[in-house]
């Protein structure tokens, strides 16, 4: 079983000490085929049926086989013992060079293994880690001529550096370590795009800042909606709304969400926002009530006079603007009782819902939490925002964040953070605020009014460092804000909206293989998704089959084209298995596949050589 699962493409080597096992009969090879997706594939049987492969089929050694027959040969089906060898070798050897390779050898080697199996955790890491690299691939350059440059490449291509990165680091870190066999070249992997990552994104950010200062009105030349006008700007005073700030949402995190809102009956669009200076929760999040007039006091700011420490405080801000406007905390609003949610809405007017899933995350003793805390948001937000429109009846819902975040799964040694002995008012890791103008190399310094509406009684600098440097101070290192990177200041604003979204369109299919041929009494094939399901976009539903002139000679598989991502391909790609049915069919046979909605007319028609001479009937 073990042995003709893996090896029933291949011809037998010569050096191949098993080949006496090897049957070329079509019917027991389709048995056997079977017998092993049942039991490697189904959570019902994969355990036992695992444990039971591992003690009565040992005698065959997978690294035999790679001795034999090499990484590349084409395994039909693979163990985690003959995956873990290919995937130490790409990752050592062709991750940086050729990562378009290395995806597409992850997706073929992920559907190959065991359902839960650690490999495929080890799997997604390497591809995410691909992905990245391929991303840095295709950047030709990060100097660029204006502002409005930086942030249009940043919000359409530069921002999935963080988002792989994430990903990325999301996976390693679900791996068990020290249960690996290649824990080291997993480790080395991780640490080379650590450094990597760090160097990209400090360079980007340098060419970003110095294009800011080299323009004499600094950030007043970008074309972006202003944080501290958002309630001007975005928000309709005259209609039921709900406003939605996720602390620390940043723009590639709020990308990954659009995927999960295309998915919904209501329309969302995303746009970008610039963040005030210093991009820190105290001055940002507050910014984006009505106000007349912000002001420090101390190193607490007031909105209107007031402080806006607390909800109830926030909620008497906006009650000075919109008669039945309320503030309230998301875990506050969830507890309610569910009897209660519509009355609650139908209520307010405008409610506010402050959001900390992120942030709070982010500040605790192992920062590594805001990388799992991004996608626990993403489900929050997602599911937040569709009972606004479908359970409670709020039409309008803006989301947005008061600032973005830097973030480097490495330690920050002293010798690592930029000192800075510049007299301050107040002093993080990614800023201080100075009465002092004076020019200090590797920091870039702004009037405080001239980055933000906050006015203080006397003149105020807020210093930033250049890049992505942390300056030794009180705050985090790993998770950090207040700079003015573009992860920092450019937040997202998603605006959703409760209407019938006419999807005339539906995402178009195409199909990787075009050499088919059917290999004992079965076909596979991979069928691509050509672009993600949006708003626009529409899933569809194939059917599949093989025919002999007009006869069907395998089953119909129904495949769903319905994946929301439009950054990893590999994840728009659907691998298709059809058994062969009907006995002594032609050596020449015919794939067609159809839109569910019309049966009469393939929008996919391929020729399929068969392979199979079958001996016998069903």
């Amino acid at each position: 079983l073990k042995y003709n699962c893996m090896t029933q493409l291949l011809d037998a080597a010569n050096a191949d000490n098993y080949k006496q096992y090897k049957t070329t009969n079509a019917v027991i090879v389709n048995q056997l085929n079977k017998i092993y997706e049942l039991g490697s594939q189904n959570r019902q049987y994969n355990t036992k049926f695992g444990e039971a492969m591992k003690e009565l089929a040992s005698g065959i050694k997978e690294e035999n086989l790679i001795e034999w027959y090499g990484i590349d040969a084409p395994y039909f089906y693979m163990t985690e013992a003959l995956g873990w060898p290919i995937l130490k070798e790409v990752a050592e050897k062709q991750l940086t060079s050729d990562p378009d390779s290395v995806i597409e050898m992850t997706r073929k080697l992920y559907v190959k293994m065991p359902m839960d199996s650690t490999i495929r955790i080890a799997i997604r890491f390497i591809e995410q880690v691909a992905l990245y690299y391929q991303t840095a691939k295709h950047v030709d350059t990060l100097k660029l001529d204006t502002t409005d440059q930086y942030v249009a490449r940043y919000t359409t291509e530069w921002y999935r550096f963080d988002l792989f990165y994430r990903h990325a680091l999301e996976s390693f870190h679900s791996v068990i370590r020290d249960t690996t066999p290649i824990d080291e070249v997993l480790g080395k992997t991780k640490q080379q795009l650590d450094m990597d990552y760090a160097k990209t994104i400090n360079l980007m950010n340098l060419e970003w800042l110095t294009c800011v200062n080299e323009n004499p009105t600094h950030f007043d030349s970008i074309s972006l909606s202003r944080q501290a006008n958002f309630y001007h700007d975005q928000v309709d005073k005259d209609i039921h709304m709900a406003v939605i700030i996720s602390d620390a949402l940043r723009y590639e995190v709020a990308t990954e969400m659009m995927e999960e809102l295309s998915k919904e009956k209501h329309i969302a669009t995303l746009t970008p926002m610039l963040a005030m200076l210093p991009t820190e929760t105290k001055y940002c999040k507050p910014s984006m009530l009505p106000h007349h007039k912000l002001e420090l006091q101390g190193t607490e700011m007031t909105v209107d006079g007031l402080s806006v420490d607390r909800i109830d405080q926030r909620t008497e801000v906006l009650s000075h603007y919109v008669d039945n406007g309320v503030c309230i905390k998301y875990e506050e609003l969830m507890s309610k009782p569910a009897a209660s949610y519509r009355e609650f809405f139908k209520q307010h007017h405008i409610v506010y819902i402050f959001h900390d899933t992120i942030d709070e995350a982010g500040h605790k003793q192992n920062p590594f939490e805001v990388i799992r805390a991004c996608k626990q948001a993403i489900t929050e937000l997602t599911t937040l925002i569709s009972r606004l429109h479908a359970t409670w009846n709020v039409y309008d819902v803006l989301l947005t964040a008061d600032h973005g975040f830097i973030y480097n799964d490495m330690e920050f040694k002293e010798k690592d953070k930029h000192n800075v002995t510049d007299e301050s008012v107040e002093k993080k890791t990614r800023y201080y605020m100075t009465h002092d103008s004076n020019a200090i190399e590797g920091i870039s310094k702004y009037p405080l009014q001239d980055v933000s509406e906050i006015q203080s009684a006397s003149q105020l600098y807020v210093a930033v460092p250049d890049g992505t440097n942390r300056m030794s101070a009180q705050g985090g290192y790993q998770f950090a804000h207040g700079g003015a990177t573009l992860e920092e200041m450019i937040v997202p604003v998603i605006y959703s909206k409760l209407k019938k979204v006419n999807k005339t369109e539906k995402v178009e299919a195409t199909l990787m293989n075009h050499n088919l041929n059917m290999v004992s009494s079965r076909l596979k094939f991979n069928i691509i998704q050509s672009e993600a399901v949006t708003m626009t976009k529409m899933e569809r539903v194939l059917i599949c089959c093989v025919y002999d002139g007009d006869k069907k000679v395998t089953e119909e598989k129904k495949v769903t084209l319905n994946s929301p991502d439009k950054d990893n391909l590999n994840n728009r790609v659907f691998e298709v298995t059809l058994d062969l049915k009907v006995s002594n069919a032609s050596s020449m046979l015919q794939l067609r596949i159809y839109d569910k909605d019309d049966p009469l007319n393939p929008i996919i028609k391929e020729t399929v050589k068969n392979n199979t001479f079958i001996e016998q009937d069903f």
